[in-house]
């Protein structure tokens, strides 16, 4: 049987959400934001310019993914 290790030599995460984890989640959406957050504002911009122009959003998804999708008609 394998031990604790992950393939990377690195313990593996401990099973179960636990008490930290809406904060681990929130840090890394703040990591996301700090990195990220100016790029995702001007794609986002873009989309709206386009949108408010008369164009057309294409999405797509398979299974899961056809979630989000969805939520860009409500």
């Amino acid at each position: 049987m394998p031990d604790a290790a992950s393939s990377a030599g690195r313990p593996s995460a401990p099973r179960g959400a636990g008490p930290a984890f809406p904060d681990r989640v929130r840090a890394l959406l703040d990591d996301l934001d700090a990195a990220s957050g100016a790029a995702i504002d001007a794609a986002a911009a873009l989309v709206l310019d386009s949108v408010e122009a008369g164009g057309i959003v294409h999405v797509a998804g398979a299974g899961h993914s056809l979630a989000m999708v969805c939520e860009t008609f409500y």
